[in-house]
């Protein structure tokens, strides 16, 4: 049985959240590449990567227009409770590993 650190925990954690993203998973439903959803979206290239990372947030205004394009009058509210199920690490603090030193 293989045993996991609390960081390579959170890391399989946030692999899943990410590929769990509404727009990741229509982008790669329909095989396009990010480009190719940038284009579509008009917006540049690490905006879409940062929306799927959940690393940057959507404008109220790229919202509208991904709703539109995308046909998914319910894609906020999938984006909203996707962003709150975001993990959150919980491993030891830079404080706790210097102690144990």
């Amino acid at each position: 049985m293989v045993t996991l650190s609390k960081r390579e925990e959170y890391q399989v954690l946030m692999t899943r959240w990410e590929d769990a993203n509404p727009l990741r998973q229509w982008r790669q439903a329909i095989k396009i590449t990010v480009a190719q959803a940038a284009s579509i979206f008009g917006v540049s290239i690490p905006a879409v990567q940062k929306w799927e990372s959940g690393v940057g947030g959507l404008r109220r205004e790229n919202m509208e227009r991904l709703i539109k394009v995308l046909r998914a009058p319910d894609l906020d509210e999938k984006w909203t409770e996707w962003l709150e199920n975001k993990p959150m690490f919980d491993g030891p603090s830079a404080v706790d590993n210097a102690e144990a030193i």
